[in-house]
């Protein structure tokens, strides 16, 4: 006969009685690894979320988010990285349909890149303004035709081909 234990949270600690990884149940009905440094801060979280996405946290020594991997429970996979202060500049994404795509952006600046293949075979590039409707496309259509689309800041297409 094999021994059991059951608890909802499992606390590692070190010599100094600082605590250094968990196994716990958030109150959500998540369930989640951690590991933390000599200092106590979270370094790495694993999560399987009650919807039954998951999750992988990498954080820098600040405590902000420096990767995080996430699968969600409609297909789609992403990386995110992020700088020092946690916001968002970089993801490395699939979605539910399978279409790669790859998005960079900077908290201080209002331009932002895309990069997107679809299902299709289409390829495209776009750069874009966040706060108006301004952007460039650049691409490959699924009959390797090419194609370039400028809009003003107000949508409206500015210079088309083909």
């Amino acid at each position: 006969m094999h021994a059991q234990i059951e608890a909802e949270a499992f606390v590692l600690r070190d010599a100094e009685g600082r605590e250094r990884g968990s196994l716990a149940l958030d109150p959500d009905g998540s369930s989640r690894i951690e590991l933390r440094s000599g200092d106590g801060r979270v370094g790495a979280r694993v999560s399987a979320l009650r919807d039954g996405g998951a999750a992988i946290g990498l954080y820098a020594p600040n405590g902000k988010s420096g990767v995080t991997v996430t699968a969600d429970v409609h297909g789609s996979a992403m990386v995110s990285l992020h700088d020092e202060d946690g916001n968002v500049r970089a993801v490395v994404a699939v979605s539910a349909r399978g279409d790669p795509y790859l998005v960079l952006s900077h908290p201080g600046q209002l331009v932002g890149a895309e990069a997107r293949l679809s299902d299709d075979g289409a390829a495209v590039l776009v750069l874009s303004h966040r706060e108006t409707e301004g952007r460039s496309e650049l691409g490959v259509d699924a009959g390797g035709n090419p194609v370039l689309a400028m809009s003003d800041r107000h949508g409206n297409l500015a210079f088309g081909k083909p």
